[in-house]
């Protein structure tokens, strides 16, 4: 059975968000808007037995809807990454967020968007005692099969992700 390969360039745009605002409490923020302490996604989606149970598990985590999107899973790589060199290093985390039922609509008009979803961005404590957060804007880079309706979806999820980290990083 032979193997068939496409490789695919695209331009995506890397969003820089920064702030004096210390990486610790720019963590805590974040935990908050998405429900860190909260039951935990995986969980509502593995569990359901139903659309019902899953729209009644989401809107226990996002209290009712008042939350754009959820916590899924963090990752301190600064942490194994000074333990590994014998370094102090930076904070450095690779942060996972979404949104099931957003990501509902994406995925139903275009399954290949499940490579994006859910979002990822990378937390960076800075020398100075600030935080930076880089990610991609999921407009930019979703190109291989645009429709006005997905560029739509993906242009609001451009703009709540924004205002959840803006939100994190104000001072």
């Amino acid at each position: 059975m032979s193997v068939g390969k496409e490789v695919h360039s695209y331009t995506a745009q890397r969003v820089v968000l920064s702030s004096a605002k210390p990486f610790a409490a720019t963590l805590a923020a974040l935990d908050t808007a998405v429900n860190r302490a909260g039951p935990h996604v995986k969980d509502v989606l593995a569990g359901a037995k139903s659309k019902a149970a899953i729209d009644a598990g989401m809107a226990a985590l996002t209290d009712s809807g008042a939350r754009n999107f959820v916590f899924f899973s963090a990752e301190f790589h600064s942490q194994w990454l000074s333990t590994y060199t014998g370094e102090h290093l930076d904070e450095v985390m690779l942060y996972t967020f979404g949104n099931p039922i957003f990501a509902k609509g994406l995925m139903l008009k275009d399954p290949v968007t499940a490579i994006g979803v859910p979002p990822r961005i990378v937390i960076l404590g800075t020398p100075a005692g600030g935080t930076r957060i880089q990610y991609d804007r999921p407009s930019s880079w979703f190109v291989e099969n645009p429709s006005p309706e997905l560029t739509a979806a993906l242009q609001g999820l451009d703009g709540k992700i924004e205002e959840l980290l803006t939100g994190a990083l104000t001072v």
